[in-house]
């Protein structure tokens, strides 16, 4: 009943689902490694204070994006969120490359990362909530 449910749904409930759930496993994946990263090259003192701005830029990302997503239009959000999202890993992975070894720039994109990340997540909620049929509603939010 469940798969016959996922396919009947409209493609970009598909598309969204997916982007959620591979995004929240990328984070998963990320942030703890980024603790040990920063306890390792800075001290564990500073990587606390570091990991509180962390999750403050999460919660304002997610405000600022319900706000967003209301003014300018929840596909604009996304698409810029997930494009700064990408440029912030792509920067990330620079700050660490053979090249450079540099934790406080590293620490300024992942906090970009998780900001812009949050953002993607009201205007997806409201997109989903737009194109799902209200009996279809409990089953996408379960996904």
């Amino acid at each position: 009943m469940g798969f016959q449910q996922f396919r009947e749904l409209h493609p970009n409930v598909k598309l969204r689902l997916l982007m959620q759930f591979f995004g929240g496993v990328a984070h998963s994946m990320v942030l703890p490694l980024m603790s040990i990263y920063f306890a390792a090259k800075i001290g564990q003192s500073v990587t606390g204070v570091m990991l509180m701005f962390i999750f403050l830029g999460g919660a304002v990302g997610t405000m600022v994006g319900g706000s967003y997503a209301d003014r300018f239009g929840r596909k604009k959000v996304m698409i810029v969120s997930e494009a700064v999202v990408v440029g912030s890993y792509l920067l990330i992975t620079a700050f660490n490359s053979p090249f450079l070894d540099a934790p406080y720039l590293t620490f300024g994109a992942f906090v970009i990362n998780v900001l812009f990340g949050s953002m993607f997540g009201p205007a997806s909620q409201a997109m989903l909530i737009d194109v799902t049929a209200p009996a279809n509603r409990k089953f996408v939010f379960t996904l």
